[in-house]
């Protein structure tokens, strides 16, 4: 009898046919935070921005724990992000397209 191969269990971000990434960086509080599918690319403050919500949206943030920052960061992604999370990402490649021909669009905003 052949030997079956393990069973792997796969992490519950992975998607079929589409790269997804979400990039934190972190060194003593959460910093940067960029949203990926395939080769478009959003920080988390210009995708807000974009969208509309910015000034609604809750990270970044300074608090006093470090951990509620990734809280803040959670709630803006189940509230604004539902393409990225849920999506086929058209409304995001719209966005990042829509950035990457005008990058200065937000310069000077505050």
């Amino acid at each position: 009898m052949k030997e079956q191969a393990p069973a792997v269990i796969l992490p519950a971000a992975r998607f079929a046919n589409v790269t997804v990434s979400l990039k934190l960086h972190f060194r003593y509080s959460l910093g940067l935070v960029k949203y990926h599918i395939g080769d478009s690319m959003l920080e988390h403050e210009t995708y807000m921005r974009l969208l509309g919500v910015y000034g609604q949206n809750l990270y970044p943030d300074f608090p006093e724990k470090p951990i509620d920052s990734f809280h803040h960061l959670a709630d803006d992604i189940q509230k604004y992000c539902s393409d990225f999370l849920y999506g086929d990402g058209r409304k995001f490649f719209s966005l990042a397209a829509e950035f990457r021909e005008n990058p200065a669009m937000f310069k000077g905003a505050v």
